[in-house]
């Protein structure tokens, strides 16, 4: 299961990461909404403080980032582990 899954799970408006929605917006598209915007409308659903969400999207951009901008989708549970590690023993 995918962690930030296991924390925000996908309900029926909004699919995260390439699953298909059936968002009444997103009937008329192909495209799924970017990864950023997908966190913004999860972090306004859950009433979030903007500064909040401003540090959520700040970490997570670390993580992508971190990989060569690979999509969190195409990551996995020792990558998040690797992370960490690089979090706590290399950066001061």
């Amino acid at each position: 299961m995918d962690l930030y899954c296991a924390y925000f799970p996908p309900t029926k408006e909004l699919q995260l990461w390439g699953q298909q929605s059936n968002h009444p917006l997103q009937a008329n598209t192909n495209t799924l909404p970017r990864l950023m915007d997908q966190i913004h409308e999860v972090c306004r659903r859950r009433h979030l403080s903007k500064r909040t969400e401003e540090a959520y999207c700040f970490w997570i951009r670390q993580f992508i980032y971190h990989f060569n901008k690979r999509h969190p989708r195409e990551l996995r549970e020792g990558d998040v582990a690797q992370f960490l590690n690089h979090l706590a023993v290399q950066r001061l």
